[in-house]
């Protein structure tokens, strides 16, 4: 069984590292980060550490690769209605309830964003707030926020 390291973190530059050679101007590189990727969260640390991994991979790729016309934009869908949390055994706490997407939805808004060539694909208000919060508030208390909902 993988870890959720090798997956996000290893595999995911392996693969990326792979393709860049077959790419050209115009191609896309889209990464699955996360809203965890904003800032670190307890319960949830391997996990929010290694999508901050691909959110900061991904940024730094996108300016290497700028000159060759490449782009490469990074999702961070909050909470999405899928098996995820069934599967990791992770609680969904009342924030993630609230912000809860549809699967299609993010999908939809993260491919209008590759169009754009934005840097980085949010889907929703409750996310795209948290985001800012994120850089807002020092994360010490954001931790601290979390850890007691």
């Amino acid at each position: 069984m993988l870890f959720r390291s090798d997956t996000n973190c290893r595999s995911l530059t392996h693969m990326t590292l792979l393709c860049i050679p077959y790419m050209s101007k115009g191609s896309r590189i889209v990464n699955m980060a996360s809203a965890a990727a904003f800032c670190p969260q307890p319960s949830f640390a391997v996990y929010a550490a290694t999508k901050s991994y691909v959110l900061s991979f991904s940024r730094a790729l996108r300016s290497e690769l700028s000159k060759k016309g490449i782009v490469v934009t990074s999702v961070c869908p909050g909470p999405v209605k899928t098996e995820f949390f069934e599967i990791s055994g992770t609680n969904v706490n009342i924030l993630k309830k609230a912000s809860m997407a549809r699967a299609d939805k993010v999908v939809r808004k993260a491919l209008l964003d590759v169009r754009k060539m934005k840097e980085v694909s949010v889907y929703g208000t409750a996310i795209n707030g948290a985001r800012i919060l994120t850089k807002l508030f020092p994360h010490r208390l954001i931790i601290n926020i979390l850890a007691h909902l």
